[in-house]
């Protein structure tokens, strides 16, 4: 069964977000460590669609959802927007990338590398007017 959060255009609804996914099952299932990745998950793309998904969209009514959905011991993290299109994957680095950010400290753009590395699988669609993107971890 799936746990559908609707998410205002605002940053305070990260603490929302979290409160609400700490509310689930699963969570009370998790060790601290899976719970702080969790949430930089979910902070890092929250934040990322709320400050830079609906720039160019004057006047559009914001629609965000967020999914949870938990089968065995994968949860599944569907983030659904109407903002512009936009692929996070397009920005994820490559491993000399990574190399040169430890040595010269690059500030930006790292968020969804942080994404990849706290989880199993990553994926983005545009359906229509939607970005849907899609994060899987395992949870113990």
């Amino acid at each position: 069964m799936d746990t559908v959060l609707k998410i205002e255009k605002d940053t305070r609804e990260l603490q929302r977000a979290e409160q609400e996914m700490l509310k689930l099952p699963f969570a009370k299932k998790c060790d601290q460590e899976t719970l702080d990745e969790l949430y930089t998950i979910l902070e890092e793309i929250l934040l990322n669609i709320i400050n830079y998904g609906f720039t160019d969209q004057g006047n559009t009514k914001e629609d965000i959802t967020l999914i949870f959905r938990v089968e065995e011991d994968l949860l599944t993290m569907i983030f659904r927007d109407n903002g512009r299109p936009f692929n996070p994957l397009s920005k994820l680095r490559t491993e000399a990338e990574r190399d040169e950010f430890n040595l010269e400290m690059h500030i930006g753009g790292w968020g969804i590398n942080m994404v990849r590395d706290f989880s199993e699988h990553l994926d983005y669609k545009r359906e229509g007017e939607f970005n849907i993107f899609t994060v899987q971890k395992k949870i113990n």
